[in-house]
């Protein structure tokens, strides 16, 4: 590298020997983070006319038959300094008019502090009334990438938490009153911090399919496709007052399966009757009750898995009672508990009675690892025992008690 010293008055070798020295300075200066300590040293052979420059900074005795120059740092400053025609510039200005040095201890701590500004701006987000998952949240936010390359993201996926849950909200409309931009939320980083928290906040694995994201988002009510949410019905009548409530009741007098979706709930304002209204987890089901029986049976909602948000609007509309079930598992455990708080469901033969008996009539699945337990606060029991057995029992299994009830 080639630094500016020709004010120094040295002929033409003892200059270029002198950039040799100051590279290995430059090294030593960072290496210190600095500060102007330790010595360098080149060969001699490499730098033939060094060694009489090296004799003026430190009065030293070296002559052409020196093997290894080496001079303390500080000595190498302070001659550089002495030397100086108009206002001295000592080592580090020299090496940084070539190119500005990087101290790697000052670099880590501006690193470390725009990390926790960031980590404190996400918080602040939160306000006064942090959710008790907040902190798992910001020790993950603080090791990931983004919070150095796009702090606005970070940020926004705070504000998008913070506003979090809502009652079916479609995406980009949640993106606006978190936000104010409707695009935040088409940032892959910023729904990735988002689905993150609402994992941590459902004590729940990170998603890793698109399922298990819009699953994540319907559990805190965020509508991601108003026409892939859906929700499937038999049997089901509403209140006439439009075309889509037309042709479902022509489905339910005939006993014929339909499926709706959240746009035609939420643009045709669709109410179900006050009939008595029957929900299980499994396509199954409902398919057994197409085949089966007749038009006159009780009217049945089937979640497919995670209620969709379609499943939730739908329900949240009923005039008449509900009934509601899922797999003894405990994603079943948990929905059913979810819609008894929210909807006044009644459980549907989620009892410890007919878990046991289910039980009995085979071989069960393993309760999953990876899932967390869940309780069953309107029999404990149940819980308890799934627990103590270790085994969940799907739907399927029930098939022939379910249509009974139905029929």
């Amino acid at each position: 590298m080639r630094y500016d010293t020709s004010w120094l008055g040295l002929e033409a070798d003892a200059l270029t020997s002198l950039d040799l020295l100051l590279d290995r300075a430059r090294k030593q200066v960072v290496r210190s983070d600095g500060e102007l300590v330790g010595s360098v040293s080149v060969r001699a052979a490499d730098a033939p006319g060094l060694w009489r420059v090296a004799n003026g900074i430190d009065r030293g005795t070296r002559t052409s038959l020196t093997g290894r120059i080496e001079l303390r740092v500080v000595a190498l400053d302070e001659w550089l300094r002495r030397h100086a025609k108009g206002g001295g510039r000592g080592l580090v200005e020299i090496l940084e008019s070539v190119t500005p040095l990087a101290f790697p201890k000052r670099v880590a701590a501006e690193r470390d502090g725009k990390r926790f500004a960031v980590v404190d701006s996400a918080a602040d987000a939160f306000g006064g009334s942090p959710p008790a998952w907040l902190g798992e949240w910001l020790t993950y936010v603080a090791t990931e990438r983004a919070v150095y390359t796009d702090p606005d993201a970070v940020v926004n996926a705070a504000k998008v938490l913070a506003f979090l849950p809502v009652d079916d909200v479609v995406l980009t409309v949640l993106a606006e009153l978190a936000t104010g931009d409707t695009k935040a939320l088409t940032k892959r980083a910023t729904t990735r911090l988002v689905l993150r928290g609402l994992a941590f906040e459902y004590d729940v694995d990170a998603p890793t399919s698109s399922a298990d994201e819009r699953s994540l988002w319907s559990r805190a009510g965020v509508v991601v496709d108003s026409l892939s949410s859906r929700v499937l019905i038999r049997g089901l009548r509403f209140r006439l007052d439009s075309p889509v409530a037309k042709w479902a009741n022509e489905a339910a007098e005939l006993g014929e399966p339909c499926v709706l979706t959240l746009d035609q709930l939420l643009r045709h304002r669709l109410t179900p009757t006050d009939a008595p209204i029957y929900v299980c987890e499994n396509p199954a089901v409902l398919e057994s009750a197409a085949r089966r029986l007749g038009p006159t049976s009780q009217a049945l909602v089937c979640t497919e898995g995670q209620p969709s948000v379609a499943a939730t609007t739908l329900v949240s509309r009923a005039g008449g009672s509900i009934r509601w079930r899922g797999d003894f598992d405990w994603t079943g455990l948990r929905t059913t508990g979810a819609a008894i708080a929210r909807f006044g469901a009644t459980p549907w033969l989620m009892d410890i009675e007919t878990y046991s008996a289910a039980l009995e009539r085979g071989e069960s699945e393993p309760l999953k690892e990876r899932d967390h337990r869940a309780e069953s606060p309107w029999e404990p029991t149940l819980a308890s025992e799934m627990a103590l057995r270790g085994r969940a029992v799907m739907e399927e299994r029930l098939v022939e008690r379910l249509l009974a009830d139905l029929a």
